[in-house]
């Protein structure tokens, strides 16, 4: 599979993830909330660079009634958009459940 110009440079994100992503449904419920953005489509997290940002907005939305969750993404990819550079936080990801 061709991957051009991605992985070809490296980036050190000097944190502990790349993004943070916050997931959120109604209480008692397995549908989650979708959130639409342009070019990007529909999908059921909201990602953000910066996990202060990532936990404020999921406590906006448990005092909202929701139950939500919040974790921190390792990997990030523009899908395309533009040549992806290979992250730290892959490089230093310590459980790697492949290698079993």
């Amino acid at each position: 599979m061709p991957v051009a110009n991605n992985y070809s440079t490296y980036v050190d994100v000097n944190r502990e993830h790349a993004v943070w992503n916050v997931f959120a449904a109604p209480e008692f419920s397995t549908d989650p909330i979708n959130w639409c953005f342009p070019i990007a489509g529909c999908v059921a997290y909201r990602g953000y660079f910066n996990e202060a940002s990532a936990l404020n907005y999921a406590t906006q939305l448990e005092d909202e009634g929701f139950d939500v969750y919040t974790g921190g993404v390792d990997a990030y990819s523009t899908l395309g958009w533009f040549d992806d550079s290979l992250l730290s936080t892959v490089i230093s990801r310590t459980n790697y459940n492949w290698l079993d």
